[in-house]
């Protein structure tokens, strides 16, 4: 027979192994502990439904404060009210207090329901022992399900026909026999005629209508005048004011542009409202304005029998001559090896449009296209001369040259005179 007991190791190992069975039971004994004392508590907020339902059938109607027959909404029932029923006892362990129960009575057009809050604690330490919200935060309200009258708009202070920028705020009060609290509401956008809702205290509402004339809205600016073309004479652009609530304080705006050159992107400027919004007209407009007339030079001038004598040079006309400049050449008659080509810079930037010419010849009867030449207003020079082709038998010519720019200003003229002979 063999006597021998554990040895140490086997004990130590005996306890460790205890240990850590002990370890990963204690939670479920803990839970299951926890879980037993929490269908304590749940069972006794059970029989506060049950008390409750009893409580509101032995009331009836009568369980609404306000003592109507026909009632929607909701009561509360106290713990104090079943108790003082000997509908419920205190909950049965001595040092536990659970008196802070509180019970909802629902009444709907669905039916009926029942909820609860309940909170437990120790007597001994205040500490909360079990808590339980099936309520929540709203509060009770009682509403007549016979009234279906809306209330009546009262009164109403702090509206006005005169608008404002600001916002503003407006009460109404109002008239019902279930009673109606009065309304207050801020109108801080544009508003003409808002509305306030009031309510009774059966649920009934009214939309009444109140002056607010809140005008946060700027003017609108719509603006004319620019063109994309060049011209020689003053621009106004214009900028029209729209305003649907408080009106316009200046109908319209005007800029005006006297001076030569090229504005983009012009604004006639702002516009302000009656109560003080303002707007900034679109920068959408074009002015472009030359005054300037155009330079005409001779580019090419070549003539076999002599030299061409002008009263300026080339860079003089180029910089800007303005006095009639003349050229004298001699000719063969007819003309041979003589050539002719003229430009011109516009100083105002708007660009050369086009060039009239005019060729006259003078002579005897003979001479092709005699006469006078004169002074002859724009447009009226023959622009299909074709310089001095076909001139013969004349003593002598004059050829006029004139540029317009694409604002319209004309220069003086260029005059060529031409002597024929041998």
């Amino acid at each position: 027979m063999n006597n021998k007991g554990f040895t140490f190791i086997e004990l130590i190992a005996t306890i460790t192994i205890l240990a850590l069975i002990l370890l990963l039971v204690m939670p479920a004994i803990t839970a299951l502990v926890n879980n037993n004392e929490n269908k304590i508590y749940e069972s006794y907020g059970d029989s506060l439904l049950e008390a409750s339902k009893i409580y509101v059938n032995n009331e009836g109607e009568d369980i609404n404060p306000q003592g109507i027959k026909n009632w929607l909404g909701c009561v509360d029932i106290t713990y104090e009210d079943l108790i003082n029923s000997d509908l419920i006892k205190p909950f049965p362990e001595e040092n536990v207090d659970c008196s802070n129960a509180k019970i909802r009575y629902t009444k709907t057009e669905d039916g009926n329901s029942f909820s609860y809050d309940l909170t437990c604690k120790d007597k001994t330490n205040n500490e909360i022992l079990y808590e339980y919200h099936g309520i929540g935060g709203e509060t009770c309200k009682i509403v007549d399900a016979n009234d279906v009258t809306p209330p009546v708009c009262g009164e109403v202070t702090g509206d006005s026909t005169e608008w404002t920028n600001e916002s503003r705020e407006i009460t109404i009060s109002c008239y019902d026999e279930s009673g109606c609290e009065p309304v207050t509401k801020v109108f801080d956008s544009t508003t003409q005629v808002g509305y306030i809702t009031v309510e009774d205290n059966n649920g009934n509402k009214t939309s009444c209508p109140v002056n607010a004339y809140v005008d946060k809205t700027p003017p609108v600016c719509s603006n004319s005048g620019g063109s994309e073309d060049w011209t020689k004479d003053d621009v106004t652009i214009s900028g029209t004011c729209t305003d649907y609530e408080s009106g316009c304080q200046t109908p319209s705006i005007s800029k005006l542009y006297n001076k030569e050159g090229e504005f983009l992107n012009q604004s006639p400027g702002e516009l302000t409202d009656n109560v003080g919004n303002t707007t900034t007209c679109p920068t959408n407009q074009t002015v472009r304005i030359d005054r300037s007339v155009a330079t005409p030079y001779i580019v090419e001038l070549t003539n076999e029998r002599a030299p061409t004598v002008c009263n300026y040079t080339t860079e003089q006309m180029k910089a800007g001559v303005y006095a009639p400049i003349q050229c004298t050449l001699y000719a063969y008659d007819p003309p041979t090896g003589f050539k002719q080509r003229f430009s011109a810079d516009d100083k105002g930037g708007s660009g050369i449009k086009d060039e009239i010419s005019y060729f006259q010849g003078y002579g005897s009867s003979s001479c092709k296209d005699p006469g006078n030449a004169g002074t002859f207003p724009w447009g009226q020079w023959n622009t299909n001369a074709s310089g001095n082709y076909g001139i013969s038998h004349c003593t002598y010519a004059e050829y006029f040259v004139r540029q317009r720019d694409n604002a319209g200003n004309i220069s003086e003229p260029l005059t060529l005179y031409i002597y024929y002979g041998n």
